[in-house]
């Protein structure tokens, strides 16, 4: 059984920033030892955001500032989803209008080598979908292998493990991915690093034997 422990940084939203459209979090794994309820153990990690449009909405705010100013992986983001002339989703990349526009985006998602395997990393998404994701109307994964995240906590975590673990092929470590994220419901954005569920067509039910 896993536990994912939340830790968000969330402004009041007082001056309308670009940054207060953003809620970050980290998230620490933690797993019990051999059965033990008194002693955890922490397993991996995982950091994502929510994007509140619908705050953003109500505030005439312009979709592109918010991606834009956060930082470049955010203007990649946007980029992949968003039309910039139309302040909203592109055309044709939902098949329903969403029951939330607000994002649901997982960054980063690390289980330590020692811990890898029962789909502990599924289960840890299935955790923040059930969590914060069925509110949104989009959730999105990055699908780009560890070696080429540049943010330093990532390359700490490289030196950690090595490069055991590192897939040498882009474009074959992309697609393992993918193949893996699709086993909970997500889908390849095409021509992008990104996978995307889309919750008005989702349902947690469907996957619930990696809720446990």
């Amino acid at each position: 059984m896993i536990e994912v422990r939340y830790y968000f940084n969330s402004s009041n939203w007082a001056d309308y920033e670009p940054d207060d459209y953003v809620s970050g979090f980290i998230s620490t794994i933690v797993t019990n030892d051999h059965g033990s309820m008194e002693r955890r153990i922490k397993i991996g990690e995982m950091k994502g955001c929510l994007v509140h449009v619908n705050f953003a909405r109500e505030r005439h705010e312009s979709l592109f500032r918010i991606f834009d100013d956060h930082s470049a992986d955010f203007a990649f983001y946007f980029k992949r989803i968003f039309d910039k002339r139309r302040n909203d989703f592109k055309e044709g990349l939902l098949a329903f209008p969403p029951i939330s526009e607000d994002v649901l985006l997982i960054d980063d998602l690390i289980i330590y080598p020692e811990y890898r395997g029962n789909s502990l990393g599924l289960r840890t998404i299935m955790n923040v979908m059930k969590t914060f994701g069925m509110s949104c109307g989009v959730v999105l994964c990055q699908a780009l292998p560890l070696q080429y995240h540049e943010s330093k906590d990532i390359r700490d975590f490289k030196k950690r493990i090595g490069t055991n673990l590192l897939f040498v092929d882009r474009k074959t470590a992309i697609a393992k991915i993918v193949k893996h994220l699709q086993r909970i419901g997500f889908m390849r954005i095409a021509g992008t690093t990104l996978c995307m569920i889309e919750t008005a067509t989702w349902s947690m039910e469907s996957y619930k034997e990696f809720c446990a």
